[in-house]
């Protein structure tokens, strides 16, 4: 029973950790790729661009 309590843990672990390379890769990637931002700069008023930085807050600091 023991073993089995490790081995759930190790695939939670696991599945986080691939989760946190999914989110830099596909998000955190994009939102730092300079003609990326300044499109959509262009495309979103102030307000909309604070919610995106504060969305992105807890995602870069992962």
């Amino acid at each position: 029973m023991v073993a089995r309590v490790q081995l759930d843990e190790l695939r939670i672990r696991h599945f986080a950790g691939i989760l946190a390379a999914y989110r830099w890769q596909y998000i955190l990637s994009g939102a730092q790729h300079r003609p990326f931002l300044r499109i959509l700069g262009n495309l979103v008023n102030e307000q909309q661009a604070q919610r995106i930085n504060q969305a992105l807050q807890p995602l870069m600091a992962a």
